[in-house]
């Protein structure tokens, strides 16, 4: 079984062997997401200082747990503010749910490498660009609802 997909290459002109760090162009403007994505990178980058297995599956689970966590957060907010593509959002967030899963239930047959390496894959491809993409849409749409403003009003 193949844990990431070849969708989860990492960001154009990222390292594939580093783990991409949170940066303000991952800011979707939402004070509370930030900082949940913000301690996603944190969490991963960990995992490739751990030296020893036990390490390193403390910290996966503890990812995998913290994702399931944001999501639902996530996936609050967006019911919340009424947000129209919930339901496509919804549907990438168990993609990405399962991708861990995945991880997590066959880390035991990987090195530390390998888990390292699947880490850094959802981490600067998947996680980097759903950021990038959908969550920034997602971002708009709550500064929209909560100011009041056009999108256009938004952009100035």
């Amino acid at each position: 079984m193949t844990l990431v997909s070849s969708s989860c290459t990492p960001s154009p002109g990222h390292d594939k062997r580093t783990y991409q760090e949170w940066s303000e162009q991952l800011t979707i403007g939402v004070p509370w997401i930030d900082g949940q994505h913000k301690h996603f990178f944190e969490l991963a980058a960990s995992i490739g200082r751990e030296q020893d297995e036990d390490s390193v599956m403390s910290t996966l689970r503890r990812l995998s747990d913290y994702v399931n966590e944001h999501f639902r957060d996530e996936e609050g907010l967006m019911a919340l503010y009424e947000y129209p593509g919930i339901d496509a959002h919804r549907k990438l967030h168990q993609q990405f749910r399962h991708k861990v899963a995945d991880l997590l239930e066959t880390a035991q047959e990987l090195t530390l490498e390998e888990i390292a390496e699947e880490v850094r894959r959802l981490i600067n491809g998947w996680l980097s660009r759903h950021i990038m993409t959908v969550d920034q849409e997602l971002g708009t749409h709550i500064k929209t609802a909560e100011t009041g403003e056009t999108i256009d009003e938004l952009a100035r």
